[in-house]
C-alpha cells in the first residue's frame, strides 16, 4: 500500500464503508488492521462512533514492509467464527467482509488464500476485496507475473488465476459509495435467496 501511495485512499474507503454500514444498520461491524500481522482494532461487540472511527483511522501507519494476506484471512475467519457463537437467537444467514488492500500478496500463498476464501464461502462468510489502485504502469491491471512452466518462461496477467472470487478495482474513490451500495444490494439478495432455501 505504501509503495503505491494508496494509504490515504484506503483510509477514505474504510471511512466510507464503515459509515455506510452503520447508517444502513446492517448489523455489527468489526475492523481488522493487517500487514505483517493482523490486529483487531474494533470488535463486533463495540459500538461504532465518530470517536472510535477516528481512533481506528489513526492506528493505520502503512509502515509494515510485508503483508501476510493468508494469516490476515485466518485471523478474520477466527473473529467471524467467534462472533457467530455470540449471536443469540437464529444463526446469522451470512457475514460480509470488505477487505481493503492494494490487491498484491505473497505469490507463495496463492493456493492457501484460495482455500481460505473457498472455506469462508462454504461457511456463508462472503469476502469482497476492494483493491485500491491507481491508473498507469503501476496499476494491478497492468501488472504481470512471471512463472516457469516445463522449463519455459510464461508471462501472464497478475489477475489470471486470482484467488479472490469477488473483487472490485477502485481507481476513483468518489465511486466508492455507489460501488458499496451495489455490493450491499447484492449481499442482501444473497441473504434473501439463502433464507428462501431454508
Amino acid at each position: 500500500m505504501k509503495d503505491l501511495n494508496a494509504g490515504p485512499l484506503s483510509l477514505a474507503a474504510l471511512a466510507t464503508v464503515a459509515s455506510g454500514l452503520v447508517q444502513l444498520e446492517v448489523g455489527q461491524l468489526a475492523v481488522v488492521q493487517f500487514g505483517e500481522e493482523a490486529r483487531l482494532l474494533h470488535s463486533f461487540t463495540e459500538q461504532f462512533t465518530e470517536e472510535s472511527g477516528a481512533a481506528i483511522l489513526s492506528a493505520f501507519k502503512f509502515n509494515q514492509p510485508r503483508t501476510h494476506t493468508a494469516e490476515a484471512l485466518q485471523k478474520i475467519v477466527q473473529i467471524l467464527d467467534e462472533s457467530q457463537g455470540q449471536v443469540r437467537g437464529p444463526a446469522l444467514a451470512m457475514q460480509l467482509v470488505f477487505l481493503i488492500s492494494d490487491g498484491r500478496f505473497d505469490r507463495d500463498n496463492k493456493i492457501l488464500i484460495k482455500k481460505i476464501v473457498r472455506d469462508m464461502s462454504e461457511k456463508n462468510q462472503l469476502l469482497v476485496l476492494i483493491i485500491i489502485d491507481k491508473d498507469g504502469d503501476s496499476s494491478i491491471l497492468n501488472t504481470q507475473e512471471v512463472t516457469y512452466v516445463e522449463g519455459k518462461i510464461k508471462v501472464s496477467s497478475y489477475l489470471d488465476n486470482y484467488p479472490f472470487m469477488y473483487y472490485i478495482i477502485l481507481q476513483d474513490i468518489d465511486a466508492l459509495p455507489e460501488i458499496l451500495t451495489d455490493a450491499l444490494r447484492q449481499w442482501f439478495e444473497l441473504i434473501q435467496q439463502s433464507a428462501n432455501q431454508i
